[in-house]
């Protein structure tokens, strides 16, 4: 095997090719059956290590689907409380004035929890109640 003398010096490559040479000679003296147990302690290493890294490889996979059914089940319950609110919003508008329904949307457009929204939507059941009109339900974990 041959160095190139643009990755490593030149005493580095002569010392690594002397040291490839001996190794070697090394092996060429020993007796078979301890070549044979030597590849087999190399082969059951490599096994381990192999196993070592699926596992780590099945890991990373479980961990990016639990992230991505995280983020679709957030964002199709996100989507789920927007059509709700749009359907109650439709339901009660023409019991509201245009002022009423500006505040309605000016909140609905600072919901920055779970418990904004259901203070709008109590607003909204209020307003239902009074004119006798039935809102979907959303539950609301």
């Amino acid at each position: 095997m041959e160095y190139s003398l643009k990755s490593i010096s030149e005493d580095v490559a002569v010392k690594l090719e002397l040291d490839r040479e001996k190794r070697k000679d090394d092996l060429a003296k020993l007796p078979v059956d301890e070549i044979k147990n030597k590849l087999a302690g190399l082969n059951a290493h490599r096994r381990e290590l192999e196993r070592k890294q699926a596992g780590l490889k099945l890991l990373i996979v479980i961990f990016i689907f639990v992230a991505c059914a995280y983020a679709y089940a957030r964002n199709s319950y996100i989507s789920s409380a927007i059509s709700h609110f749009d359907q109650c919003l439709a339901i009660c508008s023409p019991y509201l004035s245009q002022e009423e329904r500006i505040k309605l949307l000016a909140q609905y457009a600072s919901v920055a929890s779970k418990n904004d929204y259901q203070v709008l939507i109590n607003s909204i059941n209020k307003i239902a109640e009074t004119n006798e009109l039935k809102l979907p339900l959303f539950i609301i974990l």
